[in-house]
């Protein structure tokens, strides 16, 4: 795959219950102006690989079962893993619909995950923007144990060790792609995240710094 003209990617950092779900969610609702938001939440799309079985057409049950280890065990995609997530993502995009109206931004959440996934996913779509939701562990205690987001219903993997170690992952792989996205050159905007701020909160700053930093660039921008 090559990357797309008239697509441009978000990446959205964070720790597992620091609000990626539901603001790359509520931007995929809202829309805004001439720009079209798709989410493409990974871990969600991982969960699915292991419990629909029309994902048959993507895995075979050897990888199946592989997708099942990484989600129970809480581990990140080793590097030979990665046709996991690079499968995904093209299914993805190549579902979405055409709209010639507007400039289509794919929400990337929980993708990527280290300076592996980092290098490949911007050689398959063009990074526009980076987006660190900041939180303590303790924070991501409570977020998760009130579900603030509305998006942990059904979770099987917010077990308090599970969600430790996730937060030490993202610490020490995941955390460090803020440096390389910026020296790139791509922005990065930083969220502070508390135990109570939700996704229309998280959405209405991010679009604040959107517009700030693009409106008025879709005319320099190659449309669908």
């Amino acid at each position: 795959m090559t990357p797309s003209s008239s697509r441009t990617g978000v990446i959205l950092l964070g720790p597992t219950g620091a609000g990626k779900t539901p603001l790359g969610e509520s931007l995929s609702a809202w829309g805004h102006g001439p720009w079209r938001f798709h989410h493409f939440d990974f871990g969600h799309w991982l969960r699915i690989v292991i419990s629909d079985q029309e994902s048959q057409c993507l895995f075979d049950d050897e990888e199946r079962h592989l997708v099942a280890d990484i989600l129970a065990s809480g581990r990140l995609l080793k590097d030979e893993e990665f046709f996991i997530a690079d499968r995904l993502l093209q299914s993805f995009l190549s579902a979405l619909p055409h709209e010639s109206d507007r400039q289509e931004v794919i929400i990337l959440n929980g993708l990527p995950r280290t300076l592996f996934q980092a290098e490949r996913i911007i050689r398959l779509l063009p990074i526009q923007l980076v987006v660190n939701l900041q939180c303590t562990l303790d924070v991501v205690f409570e977020r998760i144990h009130s579900n603030v987001g509305g998006d942990r219903t059904g979770r099987d993997d917010d077990l308090e060790s599970l969600v430790a170690k996730k937060y030490r992952l993202y610490e020490s792989e995941t955390r460090p792609l803020v440096d390389y996205y910026r020296g790139l050159g791509i922005p990065v905007v930083s969220l502070a995240v508390t135990t109570t701020t939700t996704a229309e909160e998280l959405r209405d700053q991010f679009l604040d710094r959107w517009s700030k930093l693009f409106e008025g660039t879709r005319s320099k921008t190659s449309m669908c």
